[in-house]
C-alpha cells in the first residue's frame, strides 16, 4: 500500500502562444503528407524522398501535437521525499531529511533563467540553483539541501506547498 501524499499538484496549462507555433508545423507537415504520399504528386520543387516525409509527418504531425498534448509538471510530498517531474520527460527527487531550509521565492522565468523548464541560473551571483519551472509561473519553493545544492520548484500554489512542508516538520 502506497502512503497518500501530504502534497500533489499537477500542472498542465498549455499557454495560447504555442498553438501559434505547433500549428503550422502540424499543418505544414500533414498537407505534404497528404500531397506526397497519399496523392503521389511531389511537394515542393525539391521534394524530400518518402521515407522523408513520413519523418517530418511523424514528428512533426504526430510526435509534436502529442509532446504539446502529453507534458505536464507534477510535484508530490509524501512526508519522506519531495519530486518534481516533467512528464514525459524528467523526474527528480530528493529526501525531505536532506533539506536544511526552504522559502518561497518570487522569481521573473525569463530574466532569472532565461525560460521555463528544467533550468540552472545564478542567485544574487552566489551559487547554481536547478529550477523546475512550468509556463507561467512567478513564484516557488526554494530549497537548500545538506550538500549545498539549491532546488527551486515553481508552483501555481506556493502557499498550500509551504503549508504541507510545515505540516511535516511538526
Amino acid at each position: 500500500m502506497s502512503t497518500p501524499y501530504l502534497y500533489h499538484e499537477v500542472q498542465d496549462a498549455k499557454p495560447w502562444w504555442m498553438y501559434l507555433i505547433i500549428g503550422p508545423l502540424v499543418v505544414f507537415s500533414a498537407w505534404s503528407f497528404v500531397q506526397q504520399i497519399i496523392f503521389g504528386k511531389p511537394f515542393g520543387n525539391n521534394p524530400a524522398p518518402d521515407f522523408g516525409v513520413w519523418l517530418i509527418f511523424l514528428a512533426c504531425g504526430i510526435g509534436l501535437p502529442w509532446l504539446f498534448w502529453a507534458g505536464k509538471q507534477v510535484i508530490t510530498f509524501d512526508g519522506k521525499n519531495i519530486s518534481s517531474s516533467y512528464v514525459p520527460f524528467w523526474k527528480t527527487t530528493f529526501a525531505w531529511d536532506q533539506v536544511e531550509k526552504y522559502y518561497p521565492r518570487e522569481f521573473n522565468a525569463m530574466r532569472d533563467f532565461w525560460g521555463w523548464g528544467i533550468r540552472y541560473g545564478l542567485r544574487k551571483g552566489s551559487t547554481w540553483v536547478m529550477a523546475y519551472v512550468y509556463f507561467d509561473e512567478t513564484r516557488g519553493v526554494q530549497f537548500e539541501l545538506a550538500n549545498g545544492r539549491r532546488i527551486l520548484i515553481g508552483s501555481k500554489k506556493t502557499d498550500e506547498f509551504l503549508q504541507a512542508l510545515m505540516n511535516a516538520r511538526l
